[in-house]
């Protein structure tokens, strides 16, 4: 009968411990580096690649012109030539903004999709602004973050 109960106890607590170890599991959670993801996703790369060539190509058209303001006596080349400075400045800049946006947009679906899929209950953006002024570097996943976006970004 002792053998029984012993037995019985036993049995009880591995079904509590069972229990308690696959439905009381700590929430796991984790933050990502916002600018550091921002900067290793592969879109941002070929964005800024993108920029630079139109930076490049309107700096070749400015300097032919100002190659020939001095000898245009009329004034018309200076007049061209600041207009499409201008012109160039304002398409690079809505272009920067235009996939600055589209790109955060991405990121985070591809956010909320990885913390679906690995059963986060919380993932935090650190942006250096006072959203995180702490945190263990055990619940840093931005190097997660980052292989993951990267992947969906390549397949698709």
């Amino acid at each position: 009968m002792k053998n029984a109960i012993i037995t019985l106890n036993a049995v009880g607590l591995v079904v509590l411990l069972c229990y308690n170890f696959f439905y009381n599991k700590p929430p796991k959670r984790g933050y990502i580096l916002n600018a550091e993801v921002f900067q290793a996703y592969n879109a941002s790369k070929e964005a800024e690649k993108e920029l630079l060539a139109m930076k490049s190509a309107a700096a070749l058209k400015l300097d032919s012109l100002s190659a020939i303001i001095d000898s245009d006596e009329t004034g018309k080349t200076y007049e061209i030539y600041q207009y499409y400075s201008t012109k160039s400045e304002i398409e690079q800049k809505r272009f920067s903004e235009e996939n600055t946006n589209k790109i955060w947009v991405q990121i985070n679906e591809m956010v909320q999709k990885y913390g679906k899929n690995e059963g986060y209950e919380v993932i935090f953006g650190a942006t250096g602004s006072g959203g995180i002024m702490y945190a263990d570097e055990s619940i840093n996943i931005t190097e997660d973050i980052i292989l993951f976006i990267n992947k969906n970004y390549e397949d698709e």
